[in-house]
């Protein structure tokens, strides 16, 4: 079985969609229920979405602050200096290039 495509899909699902109101109008449901029930389920949808983007904007902003209070400092002259300038330690071995 192949996958449909988009247009296909849209087409299947809109299809579904006059299926199950018509499927409704045939009850005794009234027509507050039936509205109500669209309503609600547009609004399910929202919110669901609304709280993945909270929690998606909260872990955002978490790291947008944390990078703004980062550990990393940046070398001025005189570090740089003593860097190039400093004499190897016991444990490093000389480079030279040649």
């Amino acid at each position: 079985m192949t996958a449909m495509a988009n247009s296909d899909y849209s087409a299947y699902s809109i299809e579904r969609l006059k299926e199950w109101v018509n499927d409704a109008l045939q009850t005794e449901a009234s027509a507050d229920e039936i509205a109500d029930a669209i309503q609600l389920a547009l609004q399910e949808e929202v919110d669901y979405h609304m709280q993945a983007m909270n929690k998606a904007s909260d872990v955002l902003a978490h790291l947008k602050a944390r990078s703004k209070t980062s550990n990393i400092s940046f070398a001025k002259s005189n570090d740089w200096a003593d860097f190039w300038n400093s004499q190897p330690g016991p444990n490093e071995g000389v480079v030279t290039f040649s």
